[in-house]
């Protein structure tokens, strides 16, 4: 072959690599399926209470700690049951705490990861109070939606819940 076919060859090459590279390409602009659930930091830090049972929306872990089971209902608090008897548990309260999904108990304390903070807490179930002995702010980073992306929201806000966009969230 000779040196103009492959001289053809080159200049062909970078001709057609310098037209595709100046095609344009549209925009693409990305943006979560989920829209954030927000809380004033003061509500947040006030919404951890018993309250009477509610519907279960988003079952997450089970705990069992003396005669009571507590199952997670994701972001939104616990289902307590009287578990005197293990055969026919007893839906009895609801523990209230926006943004939770995990707990830990150790002796009578629990502790929970209530979105970013992390608290220390002692429940009274029969008189259904709840004694919070520790809060720790800003443990853990904000919730990102389902499809991984971050909200934003003021420094007086908290990121409790992502819902749908287009379904609203029914109470309880």
């Amino acid at each position: 072959m000779n040196v103009k076919f492959y001289f053809f060859i080159i200049i062909t090459f970078f001709v057609s690599l310098i037209f595709l590279l100046s095609c344009s390409r549209p925009e693409r602009h990305y943006e979560s399926s989920y829209e954030v659930v927000k809380m004033s930091r003061t509500d947040f830090e006030n919404a951890v209470k018993i309250t009477s049972p509610v519907k279960m929306k988003k079952a997450g872990k089970i705990y069992i700690k003396d005669n009571y089971l507590f199952i997670g209902d994701t972001n939104r608090g616990f289902h307590i049951y009287d578990n005197s008897n293990p055969e026919k548990p007893v839906l009895i309260a609801f523990l209230e705490m926006p943004g939770v999904t995990d707990i830990a108990i150790r002796n009578d304390v629990f502790y929970a990861n209530q979105a970013v903070d992390l608290i220390a807490f002692k429940l009274d179930i029969d008189k259904k109070q709840v004694q919070i002995l520790k809060r720790i702010k800003n443990t853990f980073p904000e919730l990102e939606s389902p499809d991984r992306f971050d909200g934003y929201v003021k420094d007086d806000e908290v990121i409790v819940d992502w819902n749908e966009k287009g379904k609203s969230d029914e109470k309880n």
